[in-house]
């Protein structure tokens, strides 16, 4: 999904399914490309399948609406490692269809013990991918 080895864009076909009755992208749908893209770069970049792998629930989401999707677009969602803290990556999102922007996105997960939910630091095993990949973002 990844086109180069600096970036990590997931490409989405836009469905029928994933509209309203206007014809364009239901907005609940768009937390839901932000959770797909972000689950894509964590088994892509860090080869962890979320279901098997650390819990990271997201603990912050924003978007920025730009202009609206269709059932005729194929999305572009490149996915970003702004920040690595403890426990915590924050992660920027920017959605393209063809070259039309059409959002942008900010959350933030944190590493969490299965049994408390309390935050825990980042794997160690983890540590140089995410530093690698935080490390594209500063570049770019």
């Amino acid at each position: 999904m990844s086109p180069d080895k600096g970036r990590f864009v997931h490409r989405r076909r836009i469905v029928w399914g994933d509209t309203d009755a206007a014809g364009i992208v239901y907005t609940p749908r768009i937390a839901h490309f932000v959770v797909e893209a972000v689950e894509a770069w964590f088994r892509e970049r860090l080869s962890v399948e979320w279901l098997a792998g650390p819990r990271t629930p997201f603990v912050s989401l924003g978007c920025r609406f730009i202009s609206p999707m269709t059932p005729a677009d194929t999305i572009d969602v490149e996915v970003s490692l702004v920040r690595a803290g403890r426990s915590a990556l924050d992660f920027a999102l920017v959605a393209r269809a063809e070259s039309r922007l059409c959002w942008t996105a900010e959350t933030t997960c944190v590493f969490v013990d299965g049994d408390t939910f309390k935050s825990r630091p980042i794997p160690t095993n983890l540590l140089v991918a995410v530093e690698a990949e935080r490390s594209i973002a500063v570049a770019g």
